[in-house]
């Protein structure tokens, strides 16, 4: 088996080396589930040098994405990885903490969240618990794509997003307690599916094409939804009915439906239909067209204040009430509406939508990522629009070697920045802070980069022109200046 990390792409690098500076004891046990995700997590960890120890719970009998083929590859991966690996039966907590929940609820007309429970409940808390006392390890790492982040002021460990934002699995940790938190290792976090897939094949792991289970473990394991439900709550036929009472279909259980479903209602109706209620106490299924269907407003329990404290008076937020909800999309659509608040005059509000979204995509991606240097690109536009160069040039500055490592010299994110940079020094030529280092840097700036606009886009292109005239204007400046 491949073992050398300096074979490995850059990114994949980069976590190894971020393992190997890790701070306290390296040692880990690793929760296997016998997917390609988990495997490549205790892959890295070994490469790291750390000692690493696999860690699979048995949650159910037979088939299933978590028990007997996950058991079997979780075996045979730690025989490849050379590391000790142990099962730990926990059946029986599965079957009070998850089983028993969720046929609870389904029967109460309620869709609850399994996973979210179940990592409390059953995995992360369990799984420390039993490295600790059985094994004296004080970390377990997992292949969940999420991030975790110390916040030396408030002391808490915050929960992000993973980078990549197709797999990012945060949604489904966020009810661990801090206490749990503070002993985890995600090292896929800063990886995207396809990072996990090609550094696996690289180092010959035997789950690297395995397929990924696209169901809740009890669905595998039953076959279907559908058919586990109907294993444990007995067929309960019931109305379809519309908000005023009308009758509009009927259906064998409320457990089959979910708000918000509007496919497979088995119901025909002049428009689509929606279910906006499920009724448990009258076994009925409540339904209303798209215009009707809508709500502007929500009670939300059990909330779990991960990264911050406990607010004490109102705030506004943002919710994701899905999974598949992709917020970097979302923000980038209100970069839209900042372009336009620019153009109507409204400067300051663009500029305070801009820090929003500059904040937000930092978050989910990380301030060096791709998409969050395009969105910097945004707010150091705004901060240029308002005047606000004391504020702007530091910040500029520190994204410019974050811009140069992450997307290279010649990019146009690198070179936006730059140009901005040598801009607000000469827009800021007569402020009393300005030195002549400034002054020679901001030469320096312009003369490299209309050298290099030159090269890429030619003599003839508007942004060549266009850092040209800048170049001219500046240096003009400078002959009547006391900086000459």
């Amino acid at each position: 088996m491949t073992t050398l990390s300096s074979q490995a792409a850059p990114a994949v690098s980069a976590v190894i080396e971020r393992l190997q500076a890790w701070p306290g004891e390296h040692r880990v046990a690793v929760g296997l589930s016998g997917g390609v995700d988990s495997s490549l997590t205790a892959a890295l960890l070994r490469d790291a040098n750390w000692q690493v120890e696999g860690l699979t719970l048995w949650l159910m009998s037979g088939k299933g994405a978590c028990c007997a083929e996950g058991l079997v590859d979780a075996a045979g991966l730690c025989e490849e990885l050379e590391i000790p690996h142990h099962v730990v039966d926990s059946r029986d907590t599965f079957q009070q903490e998850i089983v028993q929940f969720l046929v609870q609820g389904y029967g109460d007309g309620i869709t609850p969240l399994p996973c979210s429970r179940c990592n409390r409940a059953v995995k992360f808390g369990p799984m420390l618990d039993w490295a600790e006392k059985e094994r004296g390890i004080t970390r377990v790492a997992t292949g969940h794509y999420a991030r975790l982040r110390p916040d030396a002021a408030g002391g808490r460990t915050q929960l992000l997003r993973g980078l990549d934002a197709r797999k990012d699995q945060s949604y489904f940790l966020y009810d661990l307690p801090q206490a749990v938190l503070q002993r985890l290792i995600f090292p896929l976090g800063e990886l995207t599916k396809p990072d996990t897939r090609a550094e696996a094949a690289r180092l010959g792991l035997r789950t690297a094409e395995k397929p990924e289970s696209q169901d809740l473990c009890l669905a595998d394991h039953h076959g279907s939804m559908k058919a586990f439900l109907d294993a444990y709550l007995p067929e309960r036929p019931g109305e379809i009915v519309l908000a005023d009472g009308q009758v509009v279909g009927q259906h064998d259980g409320i457990e089959h439906f979910t708000i918000g479903q509007r496919k497979g209602l088995g119901v025909a109706w002049s428009e689509p239909l929606h279910v906006v209620r499920l009724d448990g106490a009258m076994n009925r299924v409540v339904v209303a067209p798209r215009a009707e269907a809508a709500r502007a407003d929500a009670v939300v329990g059990a909330v779990n204040w991960v990264s911050i404290d406990p607010p004490t008076e109102p705030m506004d937020l943002e919710v994701q009430v899905r999974y598949e909800v992709n917020a970097g999309n979302q923000l980038a659509t209100k970069s839209g509406i900042s372009g336009c608040l620019t153009r109507m005059g409204r400067k300051e509000d663009a500029l305070r939508l801009d820090r929003e979204i500059y904040a937000g995509f930092a978050l989910i991606y990380g301030p060096s990522n791709e998409h969050s240097l395009s969105m910097a690109v945004g707010l150091a536009n705004s901060l240029f629009e308002v005047q606000a160069f004391a504020e702007l040039r530091p910040f500029l500055r520190e994204r410019i070697p974050e811009s140069q490592r992450s997307v290279g010299d010649h990019h146009f994110i690198t070179l936006k920045f730059q140009h901005l940079l040598a801009r607000s020094l000469l827009c800021d030529r007569g402020a009393a802070g300005i030195t002549q280092e400034l002054v020679d840097e901001a030469e320096q700036l312009f003369t490299d980069l209309t050298r290099t606009y030159r090269q890429i886009f030619g003599r003839q292109h508007p942004d060549t022109q266009g850092v040209e005239g800048d170049l001219e204007t500046f240096l003009t400046w400078k002959a009547k200046s006391p900086f000459r």
